[in-house]
C-alpha cells in the first residue's frame, strides 16, 4: 500500500492540456482545480499547459484558488491556423523523462496523448467532447486503437453513448461529471446593486446558448426580482449591456469578469441561482454545441454554494438534477415556467431550503475535486 492509500498506485501524475493558463476558460479551471485534488491525494502531479495571460504570470494559483505545490509547466502556443497542435510536441522533454513505471500519463489533450503512445506511454484520456476537426478526429481515432490507451473517462453518461455508438473495439471507460470544490466560507460576499427584495444570481459566460435573453425576459416580466450576472469578455459585456439598455431593464445588473478563487463570492450574493442554457450551447468562439453531453462546472460550483438552483431541464443535466429533489428544471422555450419557478421560490423559504439542503448533500457526496480525483486514481491504477 503506497503512502497515498492507492494500492500499487504510481508516484506522479504527468496531466497532459490544451489549456491556456491562466485565461477566462472553464476547461483552464477544470485542469487547475484536478491537478490540486491529484497533488492532495498524495500523488506528486505535474500539469503540462500553454502559456496565457502575461499579466498573471507566476501567479497562476492565486487566480484560480489552488491551495498545493502541485507542479505547472506553460509552453508557448504556436497560433498558425490548422496547425496550433504542433504545441503538444513541446511536451516531448517531459514525456521523454518520464517512465510508465512511475508516472501515470493522464489527459484532455488528444495530440500530445497520441504523442505518449507513440513514445511507449501508457495512456488515459478524458474526454469532454466529440472533436469537431477533421485532423483531431483522425488523431482521436488513432488513440482510442493504440495498444498503449488504458482508459477513457467522459464527462456524461451521455457522452459516453455518443462514443459507444461511433466507436469500435474495447477500451475501458468510466463516467465522471464534473465537480468544484466545497467553496472557503457562505458568508463573503460581493455588494450587489439595486434594491429589489428577491435577488438572482448568474455567474459564467455571455455568449451564445447561455440565456441570456431568457433572462431579459424574466427581467422584464418580475421587475421586483434583481438580475445579477457575473462573467463575460469585456466585448459579450458590452453587447449586452447595450441590449439589456434597449429593453430599459432596470432590475438587470452586469459585474464582469470575475477570478475563479472568487466567484464563491458571487454565488454567496443571491438568493437563488440560474442556469438558463438554451437548447443549442455553444463553446467559447463557437468552436462546438456541445448541449447533447455537457457537464458543466457552473452546476457543481452552484450545488456547492447552499443555493437554490432553476436550470434548464437538458437531459444530460438530468443525469445530476432531479426537478423538485435538488432544482427546478424549466423548458428553455418556455418562460413562462421560468416566472412561476422564481415566484414559486420568492413565496416558499422552506422550498428554497429544502432545494439547497439537497443539492449540497448531493455535491457532497458525489461532485467533490477529491472524490472525482479518487475514482480517476482507482480507474488508473
Amino acid at each position: 500500500m503506497c503512502e497515498n492509500g492507492y494500492e500499487n498506485m504510481k508516484p506522479e501524475l504527468l496531466y497532459l492540456s490544451a489549456s491556456v493558463i491562466p485565461s477566462a476558460s472553464a476547461n483552464s479551471v477544470h485542469v487547475m482545480k484536478m491537478c490540486d485534488a491529484f497533488q492532495r491525494a498524495g500523488v506528486r502531479t505535474t500539469l503540462l499547459s500553454r502559456s496565457g495571460d502575461v499579466g498573471n504570470t507566476g501567479k497562476e494559483k492565486q487566480f484560480y484558488g489552488t491551495t498545493t505545490d502541485f507542479t505547472l509547466k506553460s509552453y508557448p502556443t504556436i497560433n498558425v491556423r490548422g496547425i496550433s497542435f504542433l504545441t503538444s510536441l513541446l511536451y516531448s522533454r517531459d514525456l521523454v523523462a518520464t517512465s510508465n513505471d512511475r508516472t501515470i500519463y493522464y489527459g484532455r489533450d488528444i495530440p500530445s496523448l497520441l504523442l505518449c503512445t507513440m513514445l511507449g506511454k501508457n495512456v488515459v484520456y478524458e474526454s469532454h467532447g466529440l472533436p469537431e476537426k477533421k485532423l483531431l478526429k483522425l488523431m482521436e481515432s488513432a488513440l482510442l486503437k493504440s495498444r498503449s490507451i488504458l482508459g477513457v473517462v467522459y464527462i456524461s453518461q451521455a457522452l459516453k453513448v455518443l462514443y459507444d455508438e461511433s466507436m469500435k473495439g474495447n477500451v475501458r471507460d468510466l463516467v465522471l461529471h464534473d465537480s468544484a470544490d466545497l467553496p472557503p466560507n457562505w458568508e463573503d460576499k460581493i455588494p450587489l446593486e439595486g434594491n429589489e427584495i428577491f435577488k438572482a444570481v448568474y455567474v459564467g459566460a455571455l455568449f451564445s446558448g447561455r440565456g441570456l435573453d431568457l433572462i431579459f425576459l424574466l427581467a422584464e416580466r418580475l421587475p421586483d426580482v434583481g438580475f445579477h450576472l457575473f462573467g463575460g469578455s469585456n466585448a459579450d459585456l458590452e453587447r449586452e449591456k447595450n441590449n439589456a439598455k434597449k429593453r430599459q431593464l432596470k432590475n438587470v445588473y452586469f459585474y464582469g469578469y470575475v477570478y475563479p478563487r472568487d466567484t464563491y463570492k458571487c454565488r454567496n450574493s443571491g438568493d437563488f441561482l440560474l442556469m438558463p442554457y438554451k437548447k443549442n450551447v455553444m463553446t467559447i468562439n463557437n468552436a462546438s454545441e456541445t448541449s447533447r453531453y455537457m457537464s458543466p462546472l457552473k452546476l457543481f460550483e452552484y450545488m456547492a454554494s447552499k443555493k437554490p438552483i432553476i436550470s434548464s431541464d437538458h437531459n444530460v443535466l438530468q443525469e445530476v438534477l432531479t426537478d423538485n429533489r435538488n432544482a427546478l428544471l424549466c423548458d428553455p422555450d418556455k418562460v413562462d415556467e421560468w416566472e412561476e419557478a422564481i415566484i414559486k421560490m420568492k413565496n416558499s423559504k422552506s422550498l428554497c431550503e429544502r432545494l439547497a439542503k439537497q443539492a449540497f448533500s448531493d455535491f457532497e457526496a458525489q461532485y467533490t475535486w477529491d472524490k472525482r480525483a479518487a475514482s480517476i486514481l482507482s480507474f488508473c491504477g
